[in-house]
């Protein structure tokens, strides 16, 4: 940006299809990345690209991440001039050939769709009216700059820069970058919920689905990606049923100790109380001579396991001997 003060520069550091062969200006491959001509978007650049560089650099590395941010670099200035170049042979405008791109929304674009990666999930908007997720952010920033492309409040360069920045960045994520370690190392994010579809809302993601497959069947016919197969691995597979078996047998034996332990601690069962034997619930018993007899009776509670004898006798009265035992069963 200062440099960019000294009059005559801009023209030097940005990159346009009339210059970069005709003049061999090729140096501006480089520096039209990090050229901005104003301030804020100066402010704003740095700002976007610190926050991306804490979230991935932890996770990928900083060979990764410088990786990852010199392929925006290089192919976002390249791949823009050359859509004006064919813009240029279709509609024969030397305003499109002269047309020159500089800044870094290239490579803001392409860290939206890495964080949307990494993060797709985390929220953005600490408010229940707008749920904006990080997953979210690459469309909406396609959609933000568009709206002041609309009335120039910025050229459409920006705008193309944005669009093919989240290109290259899905793509070399997609198919190109490494993942896991060692000797499982593999290349792309082939997982559903980093399809291209994805980078765009639920409803228009059917008619967009295409499109990923277009730009992998292209790769593979350029020989830029291999062909991918789906490789089952048995010894996961085994490893995973004998887990699954293991902890439902796991699961039944919990169970029946668990009911082993509850008729074990269940507590015994009382022995019914014997019944009264006084008034209506006591014994019936006989008499002999003119005159009847009592019938003594012994509290079992106090004396259940010793018989007692009663007796009496005397004149004019009926003898009586009564024993009288506690019974098996109550009757």
């Amino acid at each position: 940006y200062l440099i960019g003060l000294i009059p005559g520069t801009p023209a030097q550091l940005s990159i346009s299809p009339g210059t970069l062969f005709p003049q061999f200006r090729i140096w501006t491959i480089l520096t039209a990345g990090v050229y901005e001509p104003h301030i804020w978007n100066v402010i704003l650049d740095v700002g976007l690209v610190f926050i991306g560089g804490v979230t991935l650099e932890p996770l990928w590395g900083g060979e990764e991440f410088l990786r990852f941010v010199l392929i925006l670099h290089i192919l976002t200035p390249v791949l823009v001039i050359s859509v004006y170049f064919v813009l240029y042979v279709a509609f024969r405008q030397v305003t499109l050939l002269f047309t020159s791109y500089s800044g870094m929304s290239g490579l803001l674009a392409g860290i939206a769709v890495a964080m949307k990666q990494v993060m797709p999930d985390q929220g953005i908007m600490p408010t229940n009216i707008l749920r904006l997720r990080v997953k979210h952010v690459p469309f909406l920033a396609v959609c933000f700059v568009l709206v002041l492309c609309l009335p120039k409040l910025l050229p459409f360069t920006v705008l193309c820069g944005t669009v093919l920045g989240v290109l290259i960045s899905w793509t070399y994520l997609r198919f190109f970058q490494w993942q896991g370690t060692g000797p499982d190392r593999y290349r792309g994010d082939h997982s559903q919920s980093f399809s291209f579809a994805s980078l765009f809302p639920e409803l228009v993601q059917p008619f967009i689905s295409p499109f990923g497959a277009i730009v992998y069947g292209i790769l593979v016919t350029l020989q830029l990606c291999p062909k991918q197969s789906q490789v089952v691995n048995i010894d996961q597979f085994n490893s995973t049923n004998k887990h699954l078996l293991t902890a439902d047998a796991q699961r039944r034996r919990h169970v029946a100790l668990k009911a082993l332990d509850a008729r074990l601690n269940k507590a015994p069962e009382e022995p019914e109380s014997w019944p009264s034997m006084e008034g209506s619930d006591a014994a019936p018993s006989g008499s002999s001579g003119k005159t009847g007899g009592g019938v003594h009776v012994i509290d079992i509670a106090e004396e259940s396991a010793v018989p007692a004898a009663v007796g009496s006798s005397g004149s004019g009265q009926g003898g009586l001997n009564a024993i009288v035992e506690p019974a098996e069963s109550a009757s």
